[in-house]
């Protein structure tokens, strides 16, 4: 939850257009979804809470327990605003 509210913070404070700050919310509810049916269909189908799913899963939350979220937002927030403004 510290880097959700870091990074909803960050993204809201730098990016121009403050509804992507909502992506960064959207992004850290994806990344749990997926690990979470991941590891549900590990232990529903393989009976074990181990195996490639459970790597997968790890992958993921390691994705939400980085600032990779709020760069991926600031940068696409960035990218798009310098678009906007060459047209």
């Amino acid at each position: 939850m510290a880097y959700l509210g870091t990074s909803y913070y960050a993204a809201k404070a730098i990016c121009a257009i403050k509804k992507n700050a909502r992506w960064v919310v959207y992004i850290y509810a994806l990344l749990l979804v997926l690990s979470s049916i991941s590891m549900a269909y590990n232990y529903v189908i393989n009976h074990q809470l181990s195996g490639d799913e459970y790597t997968f899963s790890r992958w993921l939350m390691g994705i939400a327990q980085s600032p990779l979220v709020a760069f991926f937002v600031i940068a696409s927030n960035k990218l798009f605003n310098n678009i906007q403004t060459e047209q």
